[in-house]
């Protein structure tokens, strides 16, 4: 049966037409969209597209906040039988934009004026590059042109080709590209997940197995709209309930729409909120996992942790409020109709409660990387798709993810251990440990690369009186002795084998960002850019003189930061 993304948003405007779709604040306001005026706004930018010379199958890119025309131009670029690549406006490096764009074959952009100068600043190394549009009020260059413009030549198209215009949606197959989405490279260039439009309308389906949303939930977005998790959940979900989506009020910065959230939550009062683990935390630090769920629990707000990944458009599997389908510490059931396994190293399938690599398959598992067909086939083998990631299902059919099957700290014995939980714990629990990651590569021993909290420490030095001399030694004791608290006697001690604690710490004064690249735009970070780029720390922490905690160059890391 034929469901694409344009057959799931046709059937809910014939349903829905009058309901608000899209809720946006203007002039002090949320004011309403409908399903109706949504498509209708969304065939003029299509009908514009094609008016500019969009053709199906060309790849139209949208780097811009979220908003209303983020949504529509998304819709209307599919309605003209274009492949949407949604790039992340957190994306600050020239290049990474550039490479997103050649490897897509990019023709037109959607761009907002906020994010037009890192458009302009490389639209001469983009040859290929036919039509940017802007979205917002900004005085405009040559080849630029505004969105206003753009639907105002759908209109006119429209008049004179609508029946015409309408059978390219219609004729979208279930197979057929929808979107390119790029994941943050780990060792090499960014990957181009391709995501096709029933791979999309599968995952909705799939998920609305274990969650219900009535037509008059709300929800406000606060999730980057290029995020897999935002499409489907976000927007996709809502569409085929015919609920309602609010965005966040943009602001002139980053941080100022970030300010913007708390107020818009008391405005649109939305019935729930997506989020990420980075972002979770940034409503309550230094907690775990399942502490973290337990706190909002506690406040009246329940938060219900899922597990999904880019490839599988995203969600595989999530807690809910349904039939109590709900475990601290799980990421949930997994979503009907879905094949999972978990395997071990060998590929062989272990039984429930062992461990292993989690393994998926159904019609939510991506087409494969464009143009890299190398990593599409190491990663997706007879249809299924091997995540990575390591876990197990429970006796009562809960999925419980531990961490990257890939990361495994590997000792000179070959014993594996995956360090996630200990990354975590250490870093949630220790007030001067701001970043953490653990290494073992058949080595003597455990090692970790650590970035202290510059503020904690300072404090901590100033209350302790510490002389001036004694600051950088004595600051490498508070680090090493948060660790010692995991060992035997220590506050923490049996939360992790001894023998993968770190032994020699290497203190870096450079914290891990998206800037350097040592985070990636989910903010996870990328353990393989970490180590490559600390080579010659990790080197030296296996020297006879880099195990000790006050070694040269700790201290003259510690010197920098502490003073």
């Amino acid at each position: 049966m034929k469901k694409t993304i344009i057959d799931l948003f046709e059937a809910s405007v014939r349903k829905y037409g009058a309901k608000t779709f899209l809720l946006e604040k203007r002039h002090h306001k949320f004011e309403p969209t409908t399903y109706a005026e949504t498509r209708e706004q969304a065939l003029e930018a299509g009908a514009g597209l094609a008016a500019l010379g969009i053709r199906p199958g060309d790849k139209v890119a949208i780097l811009a906040e979220g908003s209303n025309a983020w949504i529509i131009s998304e819709l209307g670029l599919f309605y003209a039988g274009a492949v949407s690549v949604p790039l992340s406006v957190k994306l600050e490096e020239s290049n990474d934009l550039v490479f997103r764009m050649r490897h897509a074959e990019v023709k037109a952009v959607f761009v907002s004026k906020y994010q037009l100068p890192k458009i302009r600043r490389i639209r001469a190394g983009l040859p290929q590059l036919e039509q940017v549009i802007v979205l917002g009020h900004i005085p405009l260059e040559a080849g630029e042109t505004a969105y206003g413009t753009l639907k105002r030549l759908g209109r006119e198209y429209l008049a004179k080709n609508r029946e015409e215009f309408m059978k390219i949606g219609q004729a979208i197959r279930n197979d057929d590209y929808a979107t390119i989405t790029y994941t943050s490279g780990t060792t090499s260039d960014p990957k181009g997940v391709i995501l096709t439009h029933r791979n999309y309308t599968a995952n909705v389906e799939q998920a609305l197995s274990r969650v219900d949303i009535p037509p008059h939930f709300r929800t406000l977005i606060i999730l980057p709209l290029d995020h897999c998790f935002a499409h489907v959940v976000g927007f996709y979900i809502m569409i085929a309930c015919g609920a309602s989506v609010a965005t966040v009020q943009v602001g002139a910065t980053p941080m100022e729409t970030l300010k913007n959230i708390p107020q818009n939550i008391r405005e649109v009062q939305p019935h729930f909120l997506l989020s990420v683990p980075a972002l979770a935390k940034n409503f309550r630090t230094s907690m775990l996992d399942a502490e973290l769920q337990r706190f909002f629990y506690a406040i009246g707000i329940p938060m219900f942790r899922g597990y999904g990944l880019s490839e599988a458009t995203p969600v595989i599997s999530t807690n809910s409020p349904k039939h109590h389908w709900h475990r601290f510490g799980s990421s949930g059931k997994i979503l009907i109709p879905l094949d999972l396994k978990i395997l071990d190293e060998e590929g062989r399938e272990v039984p429930r409660g062992q461990k292993g690599e989690i393994v998926v398959r159904g019609e939510n598992v991506m087409a494969g990387y464009w143009k890299n067909p190398e990593a599409t086939a190491d990663t997706v083998r007879d249809g299924w798709l091997h995540t990575g990631d390591m876990g197990y299902v429970s006796e009562d059919d809960f999925l419980y993810v531990l961490g990257r099957f890939k990361s495994l700290l590997i000792a000179s014995d070959g014993e594996k251990y995956s360090p996630e939980g200990m990354e975590e714990a250490i870093v949630d629990k220790s007030p001067y440990i701001d970043q953490i990651i653990v290494h073992n590569n058949q080595s003597p021993f455990t090692g970790a690369i650590v970035v202290p909290n510059r503020e904690a420490l300072r404090r901590e030095l100033e209350a302790r009186r510490t002389p001036e001399a004694e600051r950088t030694a004595v600051a490498a004791e508070i680090l090493g002795a948060e660790v010692d608290r995991y060992r035997a006697g220590g506050t923490y001690a049996g939360e992790f084998p001894e023998r993968w604690l770190p032994a020699g710490l290497a203190i870096v004064d450079e914290a891990f960002t998206e800037q350097n690249g040592l985070v990636n735009s989910t903010m996870k970070v990328v353990r393989g850019k970490v180590e490559e780029h600390f080579r010659n720390r990790l080197d030296y922490l296996y020297s006879a003189e880099g195990r000790n905690l006050k070694n040269p160059e700790n201290l003259a890391s510690l010197k920098k930061i502490v003073g």
